[in-house]
Order: C-alpha cells, then sequence, then structure tokens
C-alpha cells in the first residue's frame, strides 16, 4: 500500500473531519483567532463562518456519499494481488485499502486462519489459492458489514434531511 492510494482519498472526506481530525474549515477559521482583523476582515470571517455553519449537514452527507463510494469501489474491484499479507506467530492476516472514517487506519483487516493449515511463511500462503479464496471471502465479508452500517446511517441521516433513499 503506497502513499498515495485512489482507492482512500475523497473531497469532502478531508473536508468535513472527523473524530479524530478537525474539519478543514474549522482549520481555516480557526486559523486567523490570534492574528490581528479589521471590521471588515471579522465581518468577511463570520459570513464564512456563518455559510459553513448553514452547510455542514449537507457537507456531512456528501462526506458520508463519498465514504460508501470509496469503500464500493474497493469490494467491487478486490483484486487479490492487493492483498497484503502478514503472520503474527501462528495467525495470518489478510488487509487492504478501505476507507474509514472512523478509524486513523485506512485499511479493513481479517483474521484468515493458521500457519498450520495454510503454509508456514508468508511467501507460501502467498501462492496457496485456497488460502487466497479465503483471505477474499473474509476480506469482503468484514467490508460488507461495514458497508451496510455506513448505508443505515445515511439512510437515517438522509431521512432526517427530507431526503430520498
Amino acid at each position: 500500500m503506497g502513499r498515495v492510494n485512489k482507492t482512500i482519498g475523497g473531497v469532502f472526506v478531508d473536508i468535513v473531519g472527523s473524530a479524530s481530525h478537525i474539519s478543514k474549515y474549522d482549520e481555516f477559521i480557526n486559523s486567523g483567532k490570534n492574528l490581528k482583523s479589521s471590521k471588515s476582515l471579522k465581518a468577511i470571517t463570520a459570513s464564512y463562518k456563518k455559510l459553513i455553519d448553514s452547510q455542514k449537514d449537507q457537507y456531512r452527507v456528501l462526506a458520508d456519499l463519498e465514504q460508501l463510494i470509496l469503500q464500493k469501489r474497493v469490494r467491487e474491484n478486490l483484486n487479490p494481488k492487493d492483498i497484503k499479507l502478514s503472520m503474527l506467530r501462528e495467525y495470518i492476516y489478510a488487509r487492504i485499502s478501505f476507507y474509514r472514517t472512523n478509524t486513523s487506519t485506512k485499511d479493513i483487516r481479517v483474521l484468515v486462519g493458521f500457519s498450520d493449515v495454510y503454509g508456514k511463511t508468508v511467501k507460501d500462503i502467498a501462492k496457496n489459492k485456497t488460502f487466497q479464496a479465503d483471505a477474499t471471502a473474509k476480506l469482503q465479508e468484514a467490508m460488507d458489514l461495514e458497508i451496510a452500517e455506513n448505508e443505515l446511517q445515511l439512510q437515517e441521516v438522509k431521512i432526517n434531511f427530507g431526503g430520498t433513499k
């Protein structure tokens, strides 16, 4: 997984922020708090903040939609070559890039099985067709759970805003 990954980059998901990251618009507004400000600058900043505040709910919906788009893109285009493997003692894990606003890591990880079943080294395991199928299925299952939860959350938000399904 490289530093630039098109499957986990969005527009509004980066602007809106999350529980662990301040929104870009709040960051922008706060960046001028300790600077000198004329009446004109204060008025413009207040207008900007008022407009942002009036649109935050729509930005959140757009960010939620983006997250769902990013997740479904990965799910629908899952390539076994993109799966990264790791071993910890006898446990074999698989992971793939997967955008989630509620975590700092932008991947999804699953325990696939044990080395006594699939092989003793990551290199051997990567060549094992049964393992690849099992890893893909478990990753898809984990993605499906995450996607279903996000779809439900989005439906609830859209209903509250009078949107349609």
